[in-house]
């Protein structure tokens, strides 16, 4: 159902907004078609050294967006074993099941080497003698030695984190579609619309292409669109680490009024179920629990006590 649609100039650029379901609204727009193009090929018209490095950007986008799909499907593939083995292990004993537990790939010495991750004694349960501080995490709580979890409000995640998370989930989105609109633009493909959307609470973006002339383009500039999207999503991941471990960030914190806690932690919510609640003021810092010198945020799944 449309429920608006505006002209703006002419009718080649208009805002609309539409109810596509109760729960699903889409705002398009063709407002941006010329600006796309203008940014695609306005810096580097009169530049063929900037246009190469642009489409080489772009090639080496596909080599990572495959890389990466690789590296996603090999950790479900992990992560899906450690699920079924922890499963396994608590309805029906471990049997040969535990014989895969003792590869390599899920050693604590393999995985300390390539995360630099360390995993705590596990708790109390009847394993073999030989088993290592890894498997007993894995196969007793399935907490933090699983490699992926999900990201649920409230469970997983704090639920006051969830604006700034659909706030960086949109953002991610826009960055995404701009990369496919930027790459269809150098391949002289244009914009026909991009547009938002929300569904429920989750945020997102989408760019509409001319799919008659994009199935015409050759494979090379096919894979340069379709992969653009999570070329720009990692190259904006890079910023973003470079941004964080450079001190930048930090900098900006510091000078917009924010204070650098770099002893204890500061308490930001209290859960109403906590003995806690209302006794211990928000803002405050912690900086010992029990005998242990708080550093950092306390992790739920390696020692917390029950009243905290």
């Amino acid at each position: 159902m449309k429920l608006l649609r505006i002209f703006r100039k002419d009718e080649w650029r208009w805002v609309g907004i539409e109810l596509v379901s109760p729960l699903h609204l889409r705002v398009t727009t063709t407002a941006l078609n010329d600006t796309v193009m203008t940014w695609a090929h306005g810096l580097t018209a009169r530049a063929p050294l900037a246009a190469k490095a642009v489409d080489a950007f772009y090639s080496t986008g596909v080599l990572v967006a495959v890389a990466s799909m690789l590296l996603c499907l090999a950790l479900l593939a992990i992560a899906g074993v450690q699920i079924a083995m922890g499963v396994f292990a608590r309805v029906g004993g471990f049997g040969p099941a535990w014989g895969l537990l003792q590869w390599p790939l899920f050693s604590d010495s393999w995985r300390e080497h390539m995360f630099g991750a360390t995993v705590d004694t596990a708790a109390s349960m009847p394993l073999p003698a030989n088993s290592s501080n890894l498997h007993r995490r894995l196969l007793a709580d399935g907490g933090d030695a699983q490699w992926l979890r999900p990201v649920i409000p409230g469970i997983t995640m704090p639920l006051g984190h969830l604006w700034y998370y659909l706030l960086s989930l949109i953002i991610c989105a826009i960055i995404h579609e701009l990369g496919h609109a930027l790459a269809a633009a150098r391949a002289r493909i244009r914009l026909r619309s991009f547009g938002l959307f929300v569904i429920g609470v989750y945020p997102g973006a989408f760019v509409d292409l001319s799919r008659d002339k994009l199935e015409q383009a050759p494979v090379t500039q096919q894979l340069r669109i379709v992969c653009a999207g999570v070329w720009h999503n990692a190259v904006t991941a890079l910023l973003a680490w470079l941004l964080v471990h450079s001190g930048g960030l930090g900098w900006a914190f510091s000078h917009s009024g924010w204070t650098r806690v770099d002893s204890g932690v500061v308490v930001v919510d209290v859960a109403q179920t906590s003995p806690l609640y209302g006794r211990i003021p928000l803002l405050s810092t912690v900086y010992r629990l029990d005998d242990i010198e708080l550093h950092q945020p306390v992790n739920n799944a390696s020692y917390t006590p029950d009243w905290f």
